[in-house]
């Protein structure tokens, strides 16, 4: 994982190691939590972060946990706990509803949840085998998650009223792996099934919050144990840039061709 805060903050993990912690733009680092972290997620009108514990499968020693810090990460408390799951997958806040969302897995108790308190009281949307999705990401009107349940589904739900999402696109074989969402425009990357021989992942796009799809790019590369679009920039920058790096060793930056809603997008290569 790697943020940035709205403070310019930097935060990195790895899985099996601490999340650091840089204030001065990666000069200096120091811990600021013993535990790693897949993904994080920001209230920026209250400057509060949130962050998704994920660890090794080692319950009861590790199990999942959503912390919340209110000091840019010098300190953390935790608002979500449960001995049943291993993993937080994802985090996202919906500024608009003040609303924050996980989904956790993994066993027979996975599920997403949301909460409208900052994180006191959790309602559960849905949990079961095919359920704590690896990702959820907000667009203008609806709330998306992606699925690893080797159908790599991506479902879209109202923002509100908070319901279970709705298939919308299916890849086979395939993990999608992220999910990144502004106003109508949606990208996922996914990482190859266990099943599949072939090791190709796919960079998928919508222009108009998931009603048609594109594939952009796929990443081929036969020596990868899973082909994987693996990392990503949890949101567009300023100018409508995505950043994502593929399992293989390559990275891009992609956007919609501005002023030009229906126009291809454009990958460099970096």
């Amino acid at each position: 994982m790697i943020f940035v805060s709205s403070w310019g903050t930097i935060f990195v993990s790895n899985v099996g190691l601490s999340t650091l912690r840089s204030a001065d733009g990666g000069k200096t680092w120091k811990e600021s939590h013993s535990l790693s972290i897949w993904r994080m997620s920001e209230d920026e009108t209250s400057r509060t972060l949130y962050a998704g514990v994920y660890t090794r499968k080692q319950r009861p020693l590790f199990v999942a946990k959503l912390l919340r810090s209110t000091d840019d990460g010098e300190t953390w408390q935790t608002v979500f706990e449960d001995h049943r799951l291993d993993h937080i997958h994802s985090v996202r806040w919906d500024l608009r509803h003040n609303r924050l969302y996980i989904s956790a897995g993994d066993g027979a108790h996975r599920g997403q949840a949301y909460s409208d308190d900052h994180g006191k009281t959790w309602t559960w949307i849905n949990s079961g085998g095919k359920q704590g999705h690896t990702d959820v990401a907000i667009s203008d009107r609806y709330v998306f998650w992606g699925s690893d349940d080797n159908l790599g589904r991506i479902l879209r739900a109202p923002r509100t009223p908070v319901q279970d999402g709705e298939t919308i696109m299916w890849a086979p074989e395939h993990h999608i792996w992220w999910v990144v969402a502004d106003n109508r425009q949606i990208y996922a990357g996914t990482l190859t099934g266990a099943r599949k021989k072939y090791t190709g992942a796919y960079l998928l796009a919508s222009t108009d919050e998931g009603a048609t799809w594109q594939k952009l790019l796929e990443d081929s590369d036969g020596g990868a144990a899973h082909g994987a679009f693996h990392s990503e920039s949890r949101q567009l920058s300023a100018d409508g840039w995505l950043y994502c790096a593929t399992s293989s060793g390559e990275a891009y930056r992609i956007r919609r061709v501005p002023g030009k809603e229906d126009s291809p997008r454009i990958p460099d290569e970096i």
